[in-house]
């Protein structure tokens, strides 16, 4: 099983400000059914937002959600054109998202995914090699350096 796919990467989708984005993933999440309740979901979504922002810096955030409406693990990549505020921890507005959707019992799964995508995004190229992609394709080969374990 690939841990991206071309169908959940978005290049320069169109996000108003940090809500209306995770409103959107989530949504989308919902109709291409990967999710059963996107309502659960992105409360879940919101409150740990609510408790400390995912925007981790470098124009990166990680938003994430564990919910029993989520089937399995996903993550959802968008690549913004015009950077929006996600009350980073360094205060810079944000350009990559990717929002992980894991199952209520998918925490010993997820973290290992959190960690190898968090160490991909550390490196400049890599966050410059995203920024620039012009399409979802693009951005899935780049991805498809991140390496989790036995994946």
């Amino acid at each position: 099983m690939s841990l991206f796919s071309e169908d959940l990467i978005f290049v320069h989708p169109q996000c108003l400000d940090k809500d209306h984005c995770l409103k959107k993933m989530v949504t989308f999440l919902e109709e291409r059914g990967y999710i059963d309740a996107s309502k659960d979901f992105l409360q879940k979504v919101m409150e740990r937002e609510e408790a400390m922002s995912t925007g981790i810096g470098y124009g990166i955030a990680i938003p994430h959600g564990r919910s029993k409406s989520v089937h399995d693990l996903k993550i959802l990549v968008y690549i913004l054109d015009k950077a929006i505020d996600f009350e980073s921890i360094d205060r810079q507005p944000v350009r990559i998202i990717f929002l992980f959707a894991i199952p209520e019992e998918g925490k010993e799964k997820y973290m290992p995914v959190l960690g190898a995508v968090s160490q991909f995004l550390r490196n400049s190229d890599n966050r410059n090699n995203l920024t620039s992609a012009t399409s979802p394709s693009e951005v899935l080969l780049l991805l498809q350096e991140i390496k989790i374990g036995s994946n």
